[in-house]
């Protein structure tokens, strides 16, 4: 595997900016909570199945059903990554100097 060095800073730099109002309660980071929150949710409630022409069923998810890659610098200095699907495991992972995997894991 190749390691690109620009790729890791831009997914790092993601993270600082989309996860942190998940740890922070800032009024004006709720709104951008509510959005990681919402599109990691598993929620079916209200999605609509549209039949299209040639039989096909299609479900527009309302930007439900993402997960998210998530990197943190361990206290011996190693990178912890984690594709969470869940608000839960993203705080769990966040907060834990040594996290559990609850979800996918990829070093």
């Amino acid at each position: 595997m190749r390691f690109y060095p620009i790729l890791l800073f831009a997914l790092l730099a993601f993270v600082a900016i989309a996860i942190n109002p998940l740890l922070s309660s800032a009024p004006a980071q709720e709104d951008a909570s509510a959005k990681v929150i919402h599109s990691l949710s598993r929620e079916d409630d209200g999605l609509v199945e549209r039949v299209m022409p040639d039989g096909a069923i299609q479900v527009d998810l309302e930007g439900r059903f993402q997960s998210v890659s998530v990197a943190t610098i361990a206290p011996d200095g190693t990178l912890q990554q984690r594709c969470l699907t869940s608000a839960e495991a993203m705080k769990t992972f966040l907060r834990s100097p040594e996290p559990t995997p609850t979800e996918h894991e990829t070093r």
